[in-house]
């Protein structure tokens, strides 16, 4: 009589006797993984049944290579089967605990709950396919800033190959060249800059941001390379959202605010999907739909807390005004600003895996 067993959340099977048996020596299955056969009414644990099929004893086998995708079958599958997200066990939902998409075995909760509060590297809620995603503010906040700290060393440093030059030379146009510009024109500067070099710095960090919510790890060098290798689509979707916004803004206010919600996750669709312009706005419109008041809500979530963390940036400012009337201290300034709102790039790369998911 051919038997099924369950492993990591999939019907594996049929088998005959023998093979079940081997797979239980080689320690493949153990006395916990869940079989079934015609002759059983419902999944069983291994070792409750273990009589029917005369296993023995496991033998020392090397270590296995690499698993090989499930055999998909057509058995009758237990629905209330789950997978333990911090062990792996497989074991009946009545008997696990619930948190979110993920099912957690009761002996594990408190491990569980420990490495998500530490931002465990290991723990499966920052892996990619594993990960939860629903329009909350909170889990969305929660999942940026965990990124952002983990991959804070490579996103300062991208930014700061653009910036730091950049908010150098706005501050001297600025402060030495064009010092009766009023803060229109100096912010139409800022923006222009921001569009021909800080774009780079946008496509690098994005491209940190995609790898580390897969749980991947990219280094400056490559980083710098997405955002070299993606600037003329960035650079025209920008260009792009930017002018039509700036279009509807001359006609009504609302139409425009409307426009920077819809097309907010713009850039990166076009990172990934690799199309630019009017086809990254079109897929942004078409994520967003229905969810823009979420969006306003989660945006303004970002904005503020990177205002939170910019307050030890201003007061200094407001303190020692006399100081940073100097174009280096001005741009030393800036620059601190940048890295500080790139955590707004973050937010929006997680809100558009969020917008894919939902």
């Amino acid at each position: 009589m051919e038997w099924f067993y369950a492993s990591r959340g999939e019907t594996v099977g049929p088998v005959d006797p023998l093979t079940l048996k081997d797979l239980f020596r080689t320690g493949a299955i153990n006395e916990e993984t869940f079989v079934w056969n015609e002759s059983l009414e419902d999944w069983k644990p291994l070792g409750a049944i273990a009589d029917q099929i005369d296993v023995q004893e496991r033998v020392a086998v090397p270590e296995p290579g690499p698993v090989l995708p499930p055999v998909q079958s057509t058995a009758p599958v237990s629905q209330d089967l789950e997978i333990c997200a911090y062990s792996g066990r497989t074991l009946p939902r009545s008997e696990m605990l619930n948190f979110g998409e993920q099912w957690i075995a009761p002996e594990c909760k408190d491990d569980f709950l420990q490495s998500v509060m530490e931002g465990d590297e290991s723990s499966e809620e920052f892996s990619g396919d594993n990960r939860e995603t629903t329009l909350g503010v909170w889990l969305i906040m929660t999942q940026s800033l965990t990124i952002f700290r983990k991959s804070l060393g490579a996103i300062l440093i991208c930014q700061s190959i653009i910036w730091l030059p950049a908010s150098f030379l706005d501050s001297y146009i600025t402060y030495e060249v064009a010092a009766d510009m009023d803060f229109a024109q100096s912010a139409r500067l800022t923006n222009l800059i921001d569009l021909v070099f800080g774009i780079i710095a946008t496509a690098a960090t994005y491209g940190v941001v995609s790898r580390a919510w897969d749980g991947e790890k990219i280094g400056v060098r490559e980083a710098m390379g997405i955002g070299l290798g993606n600037y003329f689509r960035f650079l025209g979707t920008s260009f792009l959202r930017n002018l039509l916004v700036g279009l509807s803004l001359l006609l009504l206010i609302i139409p425009a605010l409307i426009l920077m919600v819809r097309w907010i996750v713009a850039l990166p669709v076009a990172l990934d999907s690799e199309q630019g312009g009017s086809e990254a706005l079109r897929e942004s419109w078409e994520l967003t739909r229905g969810n823009y008041w979420k969006i306003v809500g989660i945006q303004f979530s970002a904005f503020c807390l990177a205002g939170v963390a910019c307050i030890p940036l201003v007061v200094p400012v407001i303190l020692f005004e006399a100081f940073f009337e100097v174009w280096w201290a001005d741009g030393i300034f800036l620059w601190f600003l940048q890295l500080v709102f790139s955590f707004i790039f973050v937010e929006t790369f997680v809100l558009y895996r969020h917008l894919q998911g939902d």
